[in-house]
């Protein structure tokens, strides 16, 4: 008999709907049952809140700094745990009810909020994991695994970072990677520097110009994409600025379809790229990070060798034309898994 599966995911970010495509898509694959709930459809407009996040996490990543210093606190995160639940407990109580499910999985922090209310006031016996999709744990309310059945992590780090925390629960704790559909690894012979994308989220102007105007000079490369993403302004205005034949601008790029094409990324290290560079071999020059957020993703990273971090224009390039070359292939083998979402699966049995 089919088993029944409910994914709880908020839409805020690319990395948590990645995972959860990645997961629903297999469970489908499976003829399993599978609903999904967005914490952002809680909300009125979900745009605005989608905007309010981006605030919180990306423009003021402080603000995020001191939230999760202060639910460190026990107090402080009894209190969030309370507030939440009497706003928005109703709502996912009734997706439950509804729903029946006998699996439930988390790609979103706060799920254990609502999971603890509705356990505490039914007891319904489904099983309820954890993925957790970032590069490490910042999250204190992780801490609290009372009703967590299964915690999946993203490498062997964040395992034993939370085995220190949870040192009753280590069986319990299963380090997969980041959960990409299998179609979307790559495993490369030889690593080359033909072409370049530029992201250009979180890039200013005068930043991405003068790369331009460097690489413009050289003739190593085959092609550089500059992708425009959320970047509007700066996208135009180099476009106007530069026609050089080997520049090719495009304002959006299926990342997961056309990493394959990709040698070499350059661009701020939000989570959902990285695992994706990752299950392609695609090496990371990283100009810009988001203190405080993508800090997290920068000490994955570096502790596993596969970026190159500068501000300065000339090194960069230099890196393009000749520091590549000591890449070494093992480190992406080492830390990617192309089952991830299988060894998820699999381990909710």
């Amino acid at each position: 008999m089919n088993k029944k599966y409910l994914i709880l995911t908020g839409s805020f970010w690319d990395g948590h709907n990645v995972a959860k495509n990645s997961i629903k898509n297999y469970l489908e694959e499976k003829w399993e049952i599978v609903r999904v709930f967005d914490y952002a459809d809680m909300f009125e407009s979900k745009e605005s809140t989608q905007r309010l996040y981006k605030f919180f996490a990306e423009d003021y990543p402080l603000l995020r700094k001191y939230y999760l210093k202060l639910l460190e606190l026990h107090i402080w995160n009894i209190f969030a745990k309370k507030y939440f639940v009497n706003k928005y407990s109703q709502i996912v109580d009734k997706v439950i009810n509804e729903f029946i499910p006998d699996y439930i999985i988390s790609v979103f922090p706060v799920s254990q909020y609502f999971v603890w209310n509705y356990k505490e006031k039914y007891g319904y016996n489904f099983k309820f994991w954890v993925v957790i999709t970032d590069a490490t744990i910042p999250y204190p309310w992780y801490f609290e695994d009372k009703y967590i059945d299964k915690f999946f992590v993203v490498d062997k780090f964040s395992k034993k970072y939370l085995e220190n925390k949870l040192p009753k629960r280590k069986d319990d704790i299963i380090s997969t990677f980041f959960p990409l559909e299998r179609k979307y690894f790559l495993d490369k012979s030889v690593l080359k520097n033909d072409v370049i994308a530029i992201l250009l989220t979180a890039f200013s102007y005068d930043f991405s110009a003068k790369l331009l105007k460097s690489l413009e000079k050289e003739s190593f490369y085959k092609k550089v994409i500059i992708i425009k993403w959320r970047n509007d302004l700066v996208f135009w205005k180099l476009q106007n600025n530069f026609n050089h034949s080997k520049f090719e601008f495009s304002s959006f790029i299926n990342i997961k379809d056309d990493l394959k094409n990709i040698d070499i990324f350059i661009s701020k290290p939000g989570w959902a790229l990285v695992s994706e560079c990752i299950a392609q071999d695609v090496y990371m020059i990283i100009p810009f990070f988001i203190y405080w957020q993508e800090e997290e993703n920068i000490d994955f990273l570096e502790r596993n060798d596969m970026w190159f971090f500068s501000k300065d224009v000339n090194r960069i390039v230099n890196f393009l034309k000749e520091w590549y070359k000591k890449i070494k292939l093992d480190n992406f083998k080492k830390v990617k898994n192309r089952d991830a979402v299988k060894d998820i699966i699999e381990n909710l049995i």
